[in-house]
C-alpha cells in the first residue's frame, strides 16, 4: 500500500517537473521571440542598405547623363540604346523591381562605356576615369546590397515557416513572409561584352 509520504513525494516531484518544464517552454517562446525580432529588423536594415544604395547609384546614373545629354547626338544609335536603358532603370524604380534595377544599371553601364569608346572627347574632357570607376562600384555595390536582402528575406521567411516559430510569431503578428522578386538576375560582365562588340 502507497503511504502518504510517497503519494506527497510523487506529487512534490511532479510540481517540480512541471515547474522546469514551464521555466522551458518560457525560455524557448522567449528566445523564439527574440529571434523573430532581431530578423525583421535585419530584413528592415537590408532593405534599407539597398534604398540607400539606390539612391547613390541613381545621383550617379543622373550625373552620366547629364554629361551624354549634352554632347551626344539624340539621333545616334548608341545614345538611343542608353535612353532606353535609362527608361528602364526609372521604371524598375518606381515599380519597386529591386532585380530590374540591378539589371537596368548594369546595361546602362554598359552603353555607357560604349559611349565613352565612341566618343573619347568627352571622356578626355568631362568624364575622368575615376568617374566611371565610382559608377561600376556603385553598380557592384547596389548588387550585393540587394542580394544581402533577399538572403535575409529567406532567412526570415524560413525561420518564421517553421511549425513552432509560427505559433510565436502569429501570437505577435509577425508577418508570415516577407516578398521579394525571385526573377534571376542577369551578371553583365562590362568589359566582356565590350570585346564582343569590339570583335564583331
Amino acid at each position: 500500500m502507497v503511504s502518504t509520504k510517497q503519494i506527497l513525494l510523487g506529487i512534490l516531484a511532479l510540481v517540480v517537473l512541471a515547474v522546469f518544464a514551464g521555466a522551458g517552454i518560457l525560455g524557448w517562446w522567449s528566445s523564439t521571440y527574440n529571434d523573430l525580432i532581431y530578423n525583421e529588423q535585419l530584413v528592415q536594415q537590408k532593405e534599407s542598405g539597398y534604398g540607400a544604395q539606390l539612391d547613390i547609384s541613381t545621383n550617379k546614373i543622373e550625373g552620366l547623363w547629364a554629361i551624354y545629354e549634352t554632347y551626344i547626338d539624340h539621333e545616334s544609335e548608341v545614345f538611343k540604346e542608353a535612353t532606353k536603358e535609362r527608361a528602364q532603370y526609372y521604371k524598375a524604380v518606381n515599380e519597386g523591381n529591386a532585380t530590374a534595377q540591378v539589371q537596368s544599371a548594369l546595361a546602362f553601364q554598359v552603353q555607357a562605356l560604349s559611349i565613352k569608346e565612341a566618343f573619347p572627347q568627352i571622356v578626355s574632357a568631362h568624364l575622368p576615369e575615376q568617374t566611371q570607376r565610382e559608377f561600376s562600384e556603385s553598380i557592384n555595390e547596389l548588387d550585393t546590397a540587394l542580394d544581402d536582402w533577399i538572403h535575409q528575406i529567406q532567412v526570415y521567411n524560413v525561420l518564421r515557416s517553421s511549425f513552432f516559430t509560427s505559433i510565436v510569431g502569429n501570437y505577435y503578428g509577425f508577418p508570415k513572409e516577407y516578398k521579394y522578386y525571385k526573377s534571376e538576375k542577369t551578371k553583365l560582365n562590362v568589359n566582356e561584352i565590350l570585346n564582343r562588340k569590339n570583335q564583331s
